[in-house]
This record gives structure tokens, sequence and C-alpha cells, in this order.
């Protein structure tokens, strides 16, 4: 369990990370989240690859939200910083505005994790520090309207 592997799918090829095995079926976990169900009957009888020590684009996004107000070229910087202090430079992708309505601007932080298992620890770590250094900063809030993580 834990190994990445590489598998023929009815959808075409697909990789994850296997959660079970039974006596029936092994089941893999997507980067993606989905789970692929393999019967054993069939992986048995088919190529399987393990990726273990070669593979890891985990993908994850953290979807900043502020007022409309705030400097956007800041609080850009400043999720890149705490990116790269908490997962590091090798993983953080970029920081893209990816919308401006009425009321707010949205940031969409782009990472890769090392490994499906510390994808979501990443991930809570880091939005737990930018609600810190965010709030430290006093970047992204108008009054009663405080930045939103997700």
């Amino acid at each position: 369990m834990g190994d990445t592997l590489q598998v023929t799918a009815p959808t075409g090829t697909d990789v994850g990370v296997v959660e079970l095995i039974s006596l029936g079926y092994t089941t893999l976990r997507a980067p993606a989240g989905h789970l692929i169900v393999l019967p054993n009957s069939i992986a048995a009888s088919q190529v399987t690859i393990n990726l273990s020590t070669t593979f890891a684009p985990w993908p994850f996004n953290v979807t900043i939200r502020l007022s409309r107000d705030a400097d956007i070229e800041t609080a850009r910087q400043l999720a890149l910083d705490v990116a790269a202090e908490n997962v590091g430079d090798k993983a953080v992708v970029g920081c893209f505005l990816t919308k401006i309505d009425a009321a707010a601007i949205t940031l969409d932080l782009r990472l890769q994790a090392p490994d499906a298992v510390g994808r979501d620890r990443l991930r809570s770590k880091l939005l737990s520090a930018l609600s810190q250094r965010f709030s430290q900063a006093k970047i992204g809030s108008s009054g009663a309207e405080l930045p939103a993580f997700s």
C-alpha cells in the first residue's frame, strides 16, 4: 500500500496510489481524487508500472478571495512567499488572478505535492499559514470582510 501505480482502466491509462488491497480488488486513489477499483484478476493479466520513485504530479489549489480594493500584486507575492516557505519553491506552480467581480478578487495558488499522502496535510498547513500571514499584513480586508482561503 502507498505505491503509485500506472494501470489500464476502461477510460485509458490511469495513475493512482494503492489505498486498499483485498482478495478481489485493488483500490487506487487518482491525483484528481477519484477511486480506481481494479479487479485483481485483471491486474494479474495486464502490465502495471510502479511509479513510486518517479511520479509526483499531485496538484492542489488554494483559492484566495480578497476585497476588491486589495493590492493584487502584493497579495499574489505574499501567497507565493508563504507557499514557498511551507511547501518549497519546487512545489509552487504559481499564483494567478482568476476572477474580479463587484465585491472581490480571486487568486488561485497552484502547487504540486510530492505524494498523495502528504497533499492534504500540506494543504491544511498552507491554509493556516496563509490566513495568519494575510491577517498580520492586513492584506485583502476591508471593514468586516476578511480574506477567505479555500
